[in-house]
């Protein structure tokens, strides 16, 4: 990657990430490697040096307010010092190694939670499950002909209104406010309380 002597854009940066890809994506292939092979073996001394420079590259440009990909996903450079090779760092992560370093440990949630907290989840997971056996009862009339089972159906819709409820109440908040929240929302989304294509792709309360 060569230096760039011009004043920085956005366009000479996103031409900076094409061409570290092009040139990226051409090196692992003559390489006939897997990418975590390609840079674990450090192949040709090529990858942690081109790292390298793209993050620095990268750096610079977006402490000018610039937006630069990360040229390798699941790849992480780390600069402790440009000058010295040594303080390349390069780490490449697998999917699921990744998940279980994210994934907020259990145990954590259970020490935080509170009572409130137990409620508020219980009152949402029970609206989700109940939302979705309303679904499949809609699913097996219009999917598979069923004739529809109005009888389940109102026995759904009044488990979600218990979850509903619940959860309002553990939330202090009043059926009436959600309602009236609603109807300010859609008010405004469309004039006149007309529907119209266009205005729901508008959606002009969120404007």
């Amino acid at each position: 990657m060569s230096e760039q002597n011009e004043e920085l854009t956005q366009e000479i940066v996103n031409e900076i990430f094409e061409q570290g890809k092009s040139e990226w994506d051409k090196r692992l292939k003559e390489s006939g490697l897997t990418q975590s092979m390609f840079i674990s073996t450090n192949h040709e001394g090529f990858p942690v040096e081109f790292l390298a420079h793209y993050q620095m590259a990268k750096d610079g440009a977006e402490a000018q307010g610039f937006t630069m990909p990360v040229l390798v996903e699941g790849v992480e450079v780390k600069l402790s010092d440009a000058d010295n090779e040594d303080g390349i760092n390069v780490e490449s992560i697998n999917h699921s190694d990744m998940v279980a370093q994210l994934a907020k440990p259990g145990q954590d949630i259970v020490d935080q939670l509170t009572a409130g907290d137990a409620h508020t989840l219980h009152m949402a997971v029970g609206i989700s499950g109940e939302s979705g056996e309303l679904l499949d009862a809609v699913k097996k009339a219009v999917m598979y002909r069923k004739q529809i089972d109005m009888e389940n159906i109102i026995e759904e819709l009044g488990d979600l209104e218990f979850y509903m409820e619940g959860l309002r109440q553990g939330l202090g908040i009043t059926r009436e406010e959600t309602i009236e929240a609603n109807i300010e929302k859609l008010g405004k989304r469309y004039k006149g309380h007309n529907y119209s294509d266009q205005q729901a792709q508008d959606r002009a309360d969120k404007a």
